[in-house]
């Protein structure tokens, strides 16, 4: 008898899934989308989820993880053989069936969380994360960058064209609010600082440059 082939074997899986609550200690029940095999090399599960926080999410991406690959790692002395994917993942989808993690496991990854290694599955598992906690995090991040080249053209321009303690000439509403949270977080009384200036933030920034254009 020839292996069972991935396509065949989906049918096994979806029947696994069906029943994962009275196969699994857990008692996990997942609500099923899809499972199929793509780009030649992965088989994906597709399932719904009403988590919202990321890592509870990955909590469920990695008990489907472990079941995808207990089905196909697992050695038996007995029974068919079967056709193993290259790579197994696991599609997290909320309610609309919009996409919000994606996780994807070698079989060594997909071997760690087996086995318990939650750690080393999250180490080295490739995510694909969409949820609005990930996205408002990336936004963050990228404003931050933005400001922080903002705050260093600023400073090179007005502190070459202007005295050392340029900082002290901003927009009066501006260089308070700064230095209100400058104190705050260091503790300094120092106003002659010019790391007052990594206080300000979008709005104030474009109000220096706007104060200063002809210098830009």
């Amino acid at each position: 008898m020839g292996k069972i082939t991935i396509d065949q074997s989906i049918k096994f899986l979806e029947f696994g899934f069906s029943n994962y609550s009275k196969l699994s200690s857990s008692k996990s029940k997942f609500k099923i989308n899809r499972i199929y095999y793509s780009q030649q090399n992965t088989l994906v599960v597709e399932y719904i989820t009403t988590k919202k926080e990321p890592m509870d999410v990955k909590v469920e991406l990695g008990e489907i993880i472990s079941f995808i690959g207990s089905f196909y790692l697992s050695e038996t002395i007995e029974g068919p053989e079967y056709e193993i994917p290259m790579f197994f993942a696991a599609m997290a989808l909320n309610e609309n069936k919009h996409k919000l993690i994606y996780a994807v496991s070698s079989h060594d990854a997909a071997r760690n969380i087996m086995k318990g290694n939650s750690i080393e599955w999250l180490k080295n598992t490739i995510f694909e994360d969409q949820t609005s906690n990930f996205l408002l995090t990336q936004a963050k991040l990228k404003i931050s960058k933005i400001e922080n080249a903002l705050r260093e053209i600023i400073y090179n321009i007005l502190e070459n064209e202007k005295s050392e303690d340029w900082y002290l000439s901003i927009d009066l509403k501006i260089f308070k609010a700064a230095y209100r949270a400058y104190k705050k977080a260091t503790n300094n009384d120092d106003k002659l600082n010019s790391t007052i200036l990594n206080y300000t933030y979008l709005p104030q920034l474009k109000t220096i440059i706007e104060n200063n254009w002809n210098l830009f």
